[in-house]
C-alpha cells in the first residue's frame, strides 16, 4: 500500500476507533446535490503558457460520511470528528479563452476535459441542538459547521488532437485541499435527519500529464503530450439523510 493511503487508512481507524474509549454518538448518511466550481486559469506547463479564465461545468455531487459526537457538552453543543467521501464531475467543455506565453497572446480553443475528483475527507465538527423536548431530548434541529483537511482525487480525460486518429488519454494525480462545512440537521424521529450542508472547497495545484500513445501525422510516428496545471475553488450545495445511534 502507498504511503498516503496507509497514512489516511490510519485516520479513518482513528476516527472509527476514538469512540471506544469515551461516551459518543455515531451517525452515518448519505447525500446529493450540486457542485459550481469557480473559473479559473489552466497553466499550459509544455509551453509555459496559460489559458485565462476557464469555465468549469456545474456537476451533481453525490456521497456518504460517517462520524461520532463527543460527550460531555461544551458551551451547550458538542463537538465530533467525521470521515467523508464525495464525487463530483466539474468538467472543462470545448471552449475559446484568452491564452497567453511568451512573445504570443490571443484568443485559442481549449480541447474538451473530462475532469473526476473524488474528496477524502477528514471534518472537525461543533453542533448546537436547538428545540429540546421530551421527544427529542437532545434537541429536534442541530445547526453545525466545521473544516476539513484531505486528499483530493483527480482524474482527467481528453482526446488528442494532432495524430491522424484522435484517441482517448488520461491522468490521475492526488493533492491535498480543504473544505469549509456549514449544515441543519432536522430530525424526523430521535434517530432519523433530514440535512441541509453548503461546502466551501479550495484545493492545492493538480498536475496532469497527458500522454498519448504513438500515432501518426503526416505519415511520421508521434505522440501528443497536453501538461495542465490549475487549482478548484467550489462550492457545494448538498441535502441528505442520516441516521444517530
Amino acid at each position: 500500500m502507498p504511503a498516503h493511503w496507509r497514512g489516511w487508512a490510519l485516520i479513518a481507524a482513528c476516527v472509527l476507533l476514538w469512540p471506544l474509549g469515551a461516551a459518543a454518538e455515531p451517525y452515518g448518511g448519505l447525500f446529493v446535490g450540486g457542485a459550481f466550481s469557480q473559473r479559473n486559469d489552466v497553466e499550459q506547463d509544455l509551453f509555459a503558457g496559460t489559458f485565462e479564465d476557464v469555465h468549469f461545468d456545474k456537476s451533481v455531487v453525490f456521497g456518504g460520511k460517517a462520524g461520532y459526537f463527543f460527550d460531555p457538552p461544551v458551551l451547550g453543543g458538542n463537538f465530533g470528528l467525521e470521515l467523508e467521501i464525495y464525487h463530483f464531475r466539474p468538467d472543462i467543455d470545448t471552449q475559446t479563452v484568452a491564452f497567453s506565453t511568451s512573445g504570443f497572446s490571443g484568443a485559442v480553443q481549449f480541447q474538451r476535459a473530462d475532469l473526476q475528483v473524488t474528496p477524502v475527507i477528514l471534518n472537525a465538527l461543533y453542533r448546537y441542538p436547538l428545540a429540546r423536548s421530551a421527544d427529542f431530548p437532545k434537541g429536534r434541529v442541530h445547526p453545525y459547521a466545521g473544516v476539513g483537511l484531505g486528499a483530493f482525487i483527480g482524474r482527467v480525460e481528453s482526446r488528442t488532437t494532432v495524430l491522424d486518429v484522435n484517441t482517448s488519454f488520461s491522468d490521475t494525480d492526488v493533492k491535498p485541499g480543504f473544505q469549509a462545512t456549514a449544515g441543519t440537521k432536522l430530525f424526523l424521529t430521535p434517530h432519523l435527519a433530514l440535512f441541509g450542508e453548503y461546502k466551501f472547497v479550495r484545493t492545492a495545484d493538480f498536475d496532469f500529464n497527458l500522454i498519448s500513445k504513438p500515432g501518426t501525422r503526416l505519415g511520421n510516428t508521434t505522440i501528443e503530450i497536453r501538461q495542465l496545471q490549475f487549482h478548484l475553488t467550489t462550492h457545494i450545495l448538498e441535502a441528505g439523510l442520516a441516521y444517530h445511534w
